[in-house]
């Protein structure tokens, strides 16, 4: 097994990793090129709340090698169907086996440096500074979601003292971490709510699948390849909660029934609101919509770079406006016009760089003039975006960048 130069050893922490779907998988693959890594995680459950298979029956520490990269596992409750008492157990299970495992776990070397990877919660970092003292080493946290305001702003969390509560842990986490890394520039005020002291570095989110260019056509369902061929397609990708605000497209999917009966929609992922969102097709007898999904990321891509423009569609609430969504990257990649109805940074970063049409949060009747308007390109219009999408990307996420600069920050490179 091939040694990196450097020779330096950096743990992962988060609570999600492969076979789940998510960037950090991407990240690790390529930090192992310049450093050796670890993996600490949890068993596989995510997105529909069941152990993956192979591990249903590990109860204690599990150690597997993917791709080069250690793996270890420890022990949770699975997230379930969602919902606040199981998310509050899955959580719970994390944090706890993590932070009492902890010295049980021997990573069989000297740790650098620890990177915790911090989607929701934010409380899956205690495990991290648990080991940054046992390995007397540096730890960063790279901030996806803001908490305690993401809980507020999903409306899980309401209680007053409750999020005063966690706004104490929350400076606790910033506090133990030496570097803190945030997915988006305008996350940095409100990280600095907590945190007056650090600097904080914006690490963008890239977005690489191994590109599949033999994909099977029989693997993808016949009814959206037939839709693709016949259709202007527009379509949605990823989490189906309450922070996607989906109901914004079946508003405006609405609206185009009666004035474009060649655009359809797919809404492709899964989420806590996929149910809602099927009720509100049922009710509205909606035709130019259809539900689809999860897919593996390779079928995704396929789809995204066969419709005529890929939407995202955010909350309002002054939480979201300071996000940018993974699936920005990806959409980017396909090369096709983005629409988006969101605020703040998301809608001023399409704006500013030409990379489609952007209208306000949950602004509907904008969001279907936007639609109708794209359905009209012609190609030279769709050549341009694509090498403009393309080389944005290029610039400003590409994930060997993105690695070297993490790199550089915490001094290792």
């Amino acid at each position: 097994k091939m040694k990196n130069s450097n020779g330096k050893n950096i743990l992962i922490v988060t609570q999600y990793f492969w076979p789940e779907n998510f960037l950090i998988n991407n990240f690790a693959l390529h930090l192992k090129k310049y450093a050796n890594v670890t993996v600490l995680t949890g068993l596989p459950n995510y997105p529909d709340g069941k152990i993956f298979k192979k591990y249903n029956k590990i109860k204690k520490i599990f150690t597997e090698n993917w791709e080069g990269i250690k793996v270890v596992r420890i022990p949770i409750i699975p997230r379930k169907k969602g919902g606040a008492v199981n998310l509050s157990l899955n959580y719970l299970s994390f944090l706890l086996n993590g932070t009492f495992l902890a010295n049980k776990i021997d990573f069989k070397t000297k740790l650098d440096h620890i990177l915790f990877y911090s989607t929701s919660p934010i409380t899956s970092c205690l495990p991290a500074i648990k080991l940054k003292k046992i390995y007397n080493c540096r730890l960063s946290i790279w901030v996806q979601d803001l908490w305690p305001e993401s809980l507020e702003a999903t409306g899980y969390i309401k209680n007053r003292i409750i999020l005063k509560l966690f706004s104490f842990i929350v400076k606790f986490i910033y506090k133990k971490c030496d570097y803190i890394f945030a997915q988006s520039k305008s996350f940095i005020k409100n990280i600095k709510k907590y945190t007056s002291k650090k600097k904080v570095t914006v690490l963008y989110n890239s977005h690489i699948v191994k590109s599949d260019s033999n994909i099977k056509k029989k693997n993808i369902d016949p009814k959206i390849l037939k839709l693709l061929t016949q259709r202007k397609c527009f379509a949605f990708t990823g989490n189906i909660g309450k922070a996607q605000s989906v109901e914004t497209i079946i508003d405006c999917a609405r609206i185009i029934e009666k004035k474009n009966n060649k655009i359809h929609f797919f809404i492709i992922g899964a989420g806590s609101q996929k149910n809602e969102i099927r009720k509100l097709i049922k009710e509205y007898k909606l035709s130019n919509v259809t539900l689809h999904g999860p897919f593996k990321p390779n079928i995704v891509d396929y789809i995204l770079k066969k419709t005529a423009s890929n939407i995202i569609t955010l909350k309002k609430h002054n939480i979201f406006s300071l996000t940018i969504p993974n699936k920005l990257q990806t959409y980017l990649l396909s090369g096709r016009p983005i629409v988006c109805a969101a605020d703040g940074e998301l809608n001023n970063i399409i704006k500013r760089n030409n990379i489609g049409l952007a209208v306000r949060a949950e602004d509907y009747i904008n969001l279907s003039k936007a639609i109708l308007k794209i359905s009209n390109f012609n190609k030279t219009q769709i050549a341009s975006y694509r090498k403009q999408n393309i080389s944005f990307y290029n610039n400003n996420f590409e994930i060997d960048k993105q690695v070297k600069l993490f790199l550089k920050k915490i001094k290792i490179l």
